[in-house]
């Protein structure tokens, strides 16, 4: 794990170090969701790392989970609101919240962005 995250270090979109980094998490029995945000805090727009975070997900998530998750897509959203990759992982979220108060929340949220930017691609 530590040559991945060196390697990662260099080019954080080398896939297949990402592929081989999850395989070895789950070969440990090692979570690898805070390493995925220690590399999204460096640089929001990190594709592979928000990809190996929606991996690493239950397909259920709780409540402060969701919060949590919902709170770090919208100000990513809301800062650059063209980047594709934020809204892939935010549908992704999407489908993992079970709470209409979180969704409802949100979904007000993006409506807001919507009357901000209404030449939005995404």
């Amino acid at each position: 794990l530590i040559l991945c995250d060196e390697f990662l270090a260099v080019d954080e979109r080398n896939f297949h170090c990402w592929n081989y980094r999850r395989a070895m998490c789950q070969l440990a029995q090692q979570s690898s969701i805070q390493f995925a945000r220690t590399k999204l805090d460096a640089n929001f727009s990190n594709y592979s790392a928000l990809h190996e975070l929606a991996t690493s997900l239950p397909s259920i998530l709780d409540d402060s989970q969701a919060e949590e998750l919902l709170e770090l897509v919208a100000q990513a959203i809301f800062t650059e609101p063209d980047d594709q990759s934020h809204w892939w992982f935010n549908e992704t979220l999407i489908r993992r919240i079970h709470h209409n108060h979180l969704l409802s929340h949100h979904v007000n949220a993006l409506i807001q962005l919507q009357e901000l930017e209404p030449d939005s691609k995404w």
